[in-house]
C-alpha cells in the first residue's frame, strides 16, 4: 500500500505541473489577446525538465530512506546512480530555459526557477529534505500554484498582473490537498522512520480536516476571481467538479483511519485537481 500511495503521488505530481504551465499561458492569452507559441514550447520544455528531476530524485532518495516501504515485504531495491544522474539531466535542461527565457522576458524567472529548483531538489533529497519537516506540502503547493501559473503568464507578458495570481491559488491549494492526503495513509509508516511531515505533526484527524479545507479554498479561489473579474463566466463550468470535490471531502472525513478506503478520497481531489484546471484554462482561451 505504502509504496502505491508513493507511484500516485510520484506520478501525479510529473503530470500536474504541466496543468498551472497551461492556466499561465491560457491567462496570457485571455489578457493579452495572443501568445508566443515559441515561447509556450520552450517554457514546456523546461517545465518537463524540471518534472523528470522531481520524478527521478525523490524515487532515487525514498528508495535509499525506505521511508515508504516500511511495511512492504519485498521493498524494491535502490534506484541506480543512473537515475540520479537523469534527474540532474532534467534539471539541466529547466536552469537552461530558465536562462533563455529570463533574457526575454526579464530576471523575475530566475527568481521563479531558482524557487522551483530547489523546492524540487531538496522535497525529499538532503541535506534540507523539506518533507520532513512539516512544510514540504507548502513548498510544492507553492512551486505548482504561484510560480508556476505567475511564470507562465510572464514569459508572455513580461508583467505581473492580479488575475494570474489569483488564478495560481486554485492550484495551489488543490496540490496541497492531493500532497496532503497521500501522506494520511502513510501516517504510521513515516512516524517510524522519522519523516516528520505535516500529517505526523498534527495526526491523521486534524490533517483530514484541513485536506477538505483545502479543497473548499479551491472553489473559494475560483469564485473570489469570477466575482472581481478576474475570469470570464464560461469559467464557471469549473464548479461541474463539485460533485467531485463533496465526494472527496465527505471520504476523507469518514475514511482517514483507513488507507484502503481513503484512496478513493485521494483520487477524487486529482479528479477535481485535473478538470478544474482544464476548464479553467479553456474559457479563458476561447472567452477572449
Amino acid at each position: 500500500m505504502s509504496s502505491l500511495l508513493s507511484k500516485v503521488r510520484y506520478r501525479f505530481l510529473l503530470l500536474a505541473g504541466i496543468m498551472p504551465y497551461v492556466l499561465g499561458a491560457a491567462a496570457a492569452q485571455y489578457t493579452s489577446g495572443a501568445i508566443s507559441v515559441t515561447i509556450f514550447v520552450i517554457g514546456l520544455m523546461g517545465v518537463l525538465g524540471a518534472l523528470l528531476g522531481v520524478e527521478t530524485y525523490n524515487e532515487f532518495f525514498e528508495t535509499r530512506t525506505g521511508s515508504d516501504m516500511v511495511f512492504e515485504s519485498e521493498p524494491p531495491p535502490a534506484k541506480p546512480v543512473s537515475t540520479f544522474v537523469l534527474g540532474s539531466f532534467g534539471f539541466a535542461v529547466f536552469v537552461t530555459t530558465g536562462i533563455y527565457l529570463a533574457s526575454l522576458a526579464g530576471a523575475l524567472i530566475l527568481v521563479i526557477a531558482a524557487y522551483g529548483l530547489q523546492a524540487a531538489i531538496f522535497y525529499v533529497g538532503p541535506p534540507i529534505k523539506w518533507a520532513y519537516r512539516g512544510v514540504g506540502e507548502s513548498v510544492i503547493a507553492l512551486a505548482y500554484g504561484p510560480f508556476m501559473t505567475i511564470g507562465s503568464y510572464y514569459i508572455q507578458t513580461s508583467r505581473l498582473d492580479t488575475q494570474p495570481i489569483l488564478l495560481s491559488l486554485v492550484p495551489a491549494f488543490l496540490v496541497f490537498g492531493v500532497v496532503l492526503s497521500n501522506e494520511i495513509p502513510q501516517y504510521h509508516g513515516d512516524s517510524l522512520v522519522g519523516k516528520m511531515n505535516l500529517v505526523v505533526r498534527m495526526g491523521q484527524r486534524r490533517a483530514a480536516r484541513v485536506h477538505q479545507l483545502s479543497i473548499i479554498l479551491a472553489y473559494a479561489s475560483l469564485l473570489v476571481a469570477f466575482f472581481i473579474n478576474a475570469l470570464p463566466p464560461l469559467a464557471l463550468i469549473s464548479l461541474a467538479t463539485l460533485p467531485a470535490g463533496i465526494w472527496a471531502i465527505r471520504l476523507s472525513a469518514k475514511y482517514f483511519g483507513s488507507p484502503a478506503e481513503f484512496m478513493k478520497s485521494i483520487q477524487g481531489t486529482v479528479v477535481v485537481y485535473t478538470v478544474m484546471l482544464m476548464l479553467i484554462s479553456f474559457a479563458l482561451v476561447v472567452s477572449r
